[in-house]
């Protein structure tokens, strides 16, 4: 049975380089297969034989990390963490870090976890807009959430590595009053993972130059 969850499909940048023609997920390590002993990542979207091997791929690739990172810490205890889906499976840390609030950024992932309170939706493409009116309400959320006693906020996509660290960035730069630059080196430095594509670079770039931004730092501080 083919892949039927296009939007699956999109979350994983697929090489090609593996020569076997059709993915065999090892049963102990489903991202890795029997065949040729590489990633699924490493094989053409067609060798991926149906959604179930695709998704038990996703949820065991090293690639999407298991425990967040945290990029802020409010004075109350309480954090903004920055990850991959699969934090929202791991119930010590949802439980240890008080994560109240979920942001999920990622088209095609609503089948994981609880149900989120904010989804945006977003698509890691060239072409994908980012409205003004995303921006204000993942602010807004991510600031209620840590505006309430120890509590935290958990933003995350597929990975951890592009929309989630886009959103992330949007934020810092409204929450701390630093510039695009500072605030990607610093949740560069707390998320290695960390690294939004050209096209959401840019539009990080036209939101620091925005009345948006200078809207939103009026009301949003930490």
């Amino acid at each position: 049975m083919p892949i039927n969850n296009q939007e699956l499909l999109k979350q994983v940048h697929f090489t090609g380089e593996a020569d076997c023609q059709e993915f065999h997920p090892h049963p102990l390590r489903p991202s890795l297969c029997t065949d040729c002993n590489k990633l699924f990542s490493k094989h053409e979207p067609g060798a991926i034989p149906n959604d179930e091997a695709l998704l038990q791929a996703l949820a065991h690739s090293t690639k999407a990390e298991k425990t967040p990172d945290r990029i802020l810490t409010t004075s109350s205890g309480g954090g903004l963490y920055l990850g991959g889906f699969r934090g929202v499976i791991n119930t010590q840390f949802l439980r240890e870090a008080n994560v109240t609030h979920i942001v999920n950024t990622a088209k095609g992932l609503e089948i994981f976890g609880p149900k989120y309170l904010v989804e945006l939706n977003w698509e890691d493409t060239e072409t994908w807009l980012i409205p003004d009116s995303d921006i204000r309400t993942l602010c807004n959320y991510i600031q209620t959430g840590l505006d309430m006693q120890g509590q935290s906020v958990f933003v995350h996509c597929a990975q951890g590595k592009s929309r989630s660290s886009t959103a992330v960035v949007a934020y810092v730069m409204v929450a701390k009053g630093l510039s695009l630059k500072e605030s990607l080196g610093l949740v560069q430095s707390l998320h290695k993972m960390a690294e939004p594509n050209p096209h959401f670079m840019k539009r990080l770039e036209e939101f620091e130059k925005s009345e948006l931004l200078q809207e939103l730092r009026q009301a949003i501080r930490i």
